[in-house]
This record gives C-alpha cells, structure tokens and sequence, in this order.
C-alpha cells in the first residue's frame, strides 16, 4: 500500500482488509489492482475509485464529497453520504449498500445491485448518452 501525498492518492496492489478510518482530501483517489475492503470510516470530500481491481467499502462513510468510480469495480456493503454518484464506461457499482443519493451512470457502465447469484434486486438510477 502506498500513498502519493502530492496527488492524494491510495494505491493498494494486494488484497486484504484495511480497517482504520480514512481522511480524503478534495480530490482523493483509490487505485486498486486487487480486491481490496476499506472496513473503516471514509470522511473528508470526493473519493474516485480508479484502477482494474475490486474496492469494498463496507463502512458508514461519512465524506461528503462525490463518488467516482472510473474504472474497475466499487462493491458497497455499508453506506454512503448525499453526494452525487457516477460511473464510467466500463466500470462497475454494485453491492447491497445504501446510496443517499442519484447515481449518474455512463453508457456501458454495469450497475449490480444486490449479492451475486441473488434473484433479486432493485435500483434507479439516470443514464447519460456519453
């Protein structure tokens, strides 16, 4: 794990678990190559999922800022606050989490609500023709 302190970025190559709390700033990202869990609490402001691996965040995050997920897959089992929510092309927000808020989702983006191999799920969200 590593973070780059000039860009605000946490980068995590192996799985695992990480259980303490984490403070973003205003344009904190997570890059992840492996399938990774943030068990604590997420405060501060924007979080952007980035990279080709799995992020659980299955804390009640507290961040007050958007949630970005650009690539890969961002699996939420706890929570998130009132920001907006958006997923690129290609990527993927699934999960049995809470979203406080609308999710924005790209054309050739996958939303999958609910656990995998469950029969049913249920999720709104508005589509952008980009």
């Amino acid at each position: 794990m590593a973070r780059d302190a000039e860009r605000g970025t946490l980068t995590v190559t192996g799985a695992g678990v990480i259980d303490n709390g984490i403070g973003i700033d205003a344009n904190g990202a997570t890059k992840t190559s492996a399938a990774v869990t943030l068990s604590g609490v997420i405060s501060g402001n924007n979080l952007t999922k980035t990279g080709s691996g799995t992020l659980t965040l299955s804390g009640a995050n507290t961040y007050t800022g958007s949630t970005t997920v650009s690539a890969g897959t961002l699996l939420l089992t706890g929570s998130l606050g009132n920001g907006a929510v958006s997923v690129a092309s290609g990527a993927t927000l699934g999960g049995t989490g809470t979203i406080g808020r609308q999710r924005d989702r790209r054309r050739g983006a996958t939303l999958a609500p609910g656990v995998a191999g469950s029969k049913t799920a249920s999720a709104r969200c508005s589509s952008a023709a980009t």
